[in-house]
């Protein structure tokens, strides 16, 4: 007995056992090294034996018909085995391994295999973390499983496309980009993926536009002549045909026969034109059948349109074709053909869309339901009965217009290797042809997408010419850059900052709860420092700018006459003359804008500070005394005549109602020019501001108020009003206007 059978004999049992079992492999590899000797390349072989024979064995037992605990145990017995692949002290070879992997998967079904795949993402996720483990060894038997499994899926079509899906994206992960098995380093194209189509002996479409021309002109013809009574005046002259070679009826009989006539009483119409051969009314010419053709947009589809979508394919598919003369005359008619359908259908639905703009809610969801753009197409489909529907799919027509951009790409750029020279010809056409794909993909809101598709395809292109180095970056290689003396100084001081502002920060909590004087002075209730109006322009500080401008914002928000015209005189002056002119009757203003409660508001805290006062000294009987006397001058003010306050809005308009009453129209100019003494030039200003003749009356006396007259009270205006002989009968009394 060899030494082989002798220690498969030792270890069957517990291969037996453990195998399927939950973390098996400890018990297999301990009893694999329970022996006195050294480990042998017979124990190693005897291991890899007893192993592949229990999965076998197990999936011959289990599999078919499938056992409820069928790929759980399964799936055990391929982690253990990869376990004892992990050791340290390896009882199996690494062959054998990956091995039983391919064997398993061969002795299943492809649904089983789809069931069982995802345990080989933690070899994946393994590998990744120990490359060193990654053998040549390791990298044939993946290889060689997952080729395997690929092959088997692609005689099932898109059956198993998802599961084909997963074993591509395993490749992927496990293998590194620049992994030689996985590179086309040749350049060379998939020549036998061919698109095949209708031929035209066999096509239902129209030849080319000639031929719809040609049946257009037909069907008009024959239309014409039913609509014209060509199809009666033959059935006449077919009727006297008859009478002539000797079948003359009796004239009752013709008669009869006249009543009957289908044409007389309205029946022609629906008339059996499907009957024998021996019916006179048969007629070639109106039995045609109608035939309807596919349209897209305004474009009728042909077999030349249809030949030129699907002759493409074989370009793209073997760029290499452009580079021969007579292959390139062909692809340049055969682009310009789809490109020009191409545009002018975006062009058709760029144009209805603009149109359906305004369209009512009801309208847009009923063209969405009968609309066939919604059709999509996920693979190509070579029926010429869907031509017009996939030209209308904005998908299908994006990956004709990519396989445009990567075939122009190679016609500018061809692989090195190849040694392929582009003529002039196909330079120039390549400039002009890229023009337009740019522009129809403008047009599609799809220009930007496919440019960064195209960046990373030169990226790849450049690459497998410089024979694909690879794309790993060691760390040693890393390079070290000293800091700059200037960013390396303003990083300090930024840090430094940081620090000063967390420290202040901190400094600010702990001290939020710690009495401060100038809270307590804001917190008080009388604290008050905004003057009143009065106050403000008791002391007129005209050379002080801010003084200025406060002012300026006081006037703007509370004068009435602050925007109106103001007089030539102040016209284009600094601010500081106007203010100097206008200070009287700013002061006379501004103590009109106290309001009785604000007066009273002030006489309050007058009061209020005269009780709390304590009368100790004569000196403060005085002062006492000094503020009653001030107290008592806001009643003066109260007691004023209202005929010596200045004229109001609600003056100008009674006073506008006034002179409305008079037959004479020109009646305001006659108060304008001889009663406020206004300029010819300011009336017409006015009169050309305005029609309506309150708001004129208004800006007259606004204007002579800003004037600068040295008396503009309602007192003075009516005095003024008397002395004109023209209003003197209208105004007798200035109860008539002042409000």
């Amino acid at each position: 007995m060899s030494d082989v059978d002798v220690a498969v004999q030792r270890i069957n049992s517990d291969v037996q056992n453990n195998l399927t079992k939950k973390n098996g492999a400890q018990a297999i590899h301990k009893s694999v090294l329970d022996i006195e000797v050294d480990l042998t390349v017979a124990d190693i072989a005897a291991a890899d034996y007893c192993i592949r024979r229990e999965i076998f064995k197990f999936i011959t037992t289990n599999c078919n018909p499938e056992t409820n605990d069928f790929i759980p145990k399964l799936s055990n017995a391929m982690k253990n085995l990869f376990t004892l692949f992990c050791f340290a002290q390896k009882v199996t070879s690494t062959n054998e391994t990956f091995a039983s992997y391919q064997q398993i998967f061969e002795m299943l079904s492809l649904k089983q295999a789809n069931n069982l795949f995802p345990i080989m993402d933690e070899l994946c996720t393994h590998f990744r973390k120990n490359p060193a483990q990654f053998t040549p060894a390791v990298k044939q038997g993946m290889l060689r499983l997952c080729n395997d499994l690929l092959r088997r899926l692609s005689a099932t079509g898109s059956r198993d496309i998802k599961f084909s899906g997963k074993v591509q994206l395993f490749l992927t992960r496990l293998f590194p980009i620049d992994e030689k098995s996985a590179l086309n380093l040749t350049s060379n194209f998939h020549l036998e993926n061919t698109t095949e189509f209708t031929e035209a002996e066999k096509s239902g479409l129209p030849l080319d536009e000639a031929a719809v021309k040609k049946y257009l002109e037909e069907d008009k013809k024959v239309k014409l002549e039913v609509a014209t009574g060509t199809t009666r005046s033959k059935l006449v002259s077919q009727m006297s045909t008859a009478t002539e070679a000797g079948e003359i009826k009796d004239e009752a009989d013709v008669k009869t026969e006249k009543m009957r006539m289908p044409s007389e009483d309205g029946e022609c119409d629906d008339m059996d034109t499907s009957v024998g051969a021996d019916d006179v009314f048969n007629d070639s010419t109106v039995k045609k059948p109608t035939i309807e053709f596919k349209t897209v947009g305004s474009t009728t589809i042909t077999y030349k349109l249809y030949r030129a979508i699907w002759s493409l394919q074989k370009y793209f598919n073997n760029p290499k074709l452009l580079f021969e003369e007579d292959n390139f005359k062909e692809f340049e008619r055969y682009a310009a053909q789809v490109i020009g359908l191409f545009t002018d259908y975006q062009v058709d639905v760029t144009h209805k869309n603009n149109k359906g703009a305004n369209k009512t809610p009801k309208a847009e969801v009923k063209d969405a339901q009968n609309d066939e753009n919604s059709a999509t197409f996920p693979k190509y489909l070579t029926s010429e009965q869907l031509t017009h529907l996939q030209i209308k799919d904005p998908q299908f027509r994006h990956q004709i217009i990519l396989q445009f951009l990567i075939l122009v790409q190679y016609v500018k750029a061809p692989p090195i290797k190849q040694n392929l020279q582009r003529s002039a010809a196909m330079g120039r056409w390549v400039q002009i042809f890229s023009k337009k794909v740019d522009a129809l993909l403008m047009s599609m809101n799809n220009h930007d997408f496919c440019q960064q598709l195209m960046s990373h395809e030169i990226g790849w292109t450049q690459w497998k010419d410089r024979s694909c180095p690879s794309l790993l970056v060691n760390n040693s290689e890393k390079a070290t850059f000293p800091e700059h003396k200037t960013i390396s100084g303003t990083r300090k001081r930024t840090e430094l900052n940081c620090e000063m502002l967390k420290k202040e920060s901190k400094r600010l909590k702990l001290a939020v709860d710690e009495p401060s004087e100038f809270m307590e002075f804001i917190k008080n209730e009388k604290y008050d420092d905004m003057p009143t109006p009065t106050q403000f322009f008791d002391d007129f500080k005209i050379d002080d700018s801010v003084w200025r401008y406060k002012a300026l914002r006081l006037l703007a928000e509370k004068s009435r006459l602050f925007f109106q015209m103001p007089p030539s005189k102040h016209c284009f002056k600094p601010l500081k003359y106007y203010l100097e002119s206008m200070r009287e009757r700013i002061k006379k203003e501004a103590a009109e804008w106290e309001t009785v409660e604000d007066r009273a508001k002030r006489e309050a805290a007058e009061e209020k500070k005269m009780e709390s006062a304590t009368v100790e000294s004569d000196e403060e009987e005085d002062m006492e005394e000094m503020n009653t006397s001030k107290a008592e001058e806001p009643e003066k003010i109260e007691e004023v005549d209202p005929m010596k306050e200045a004229v109001t809005e609600a003056d100008a308009y009674k006073l506008a109602k006034c002179l409305g009453t008079s037959d004479d129209e020109k009646l305001w100019e006659i108060f304008a020019l001889r009663t406020l003494r206004m300029k010819v030039r300011d009336l017409r200003d006015i009169r050309s501001d305005t029609d309506k003749l309150g708001d004129r009356v208004k800006m007259c006396i606004f204007s002579w108020q800003g004037s600068g007259a040295s008396d503009t009270s309602k007192t003075a205006l009516h005095n003024s009003i008397k002395k004109t002989p023209q209003l003197a009968s209208v105004i007798k009394e200035a109860s008539d206007w002042v409000a």
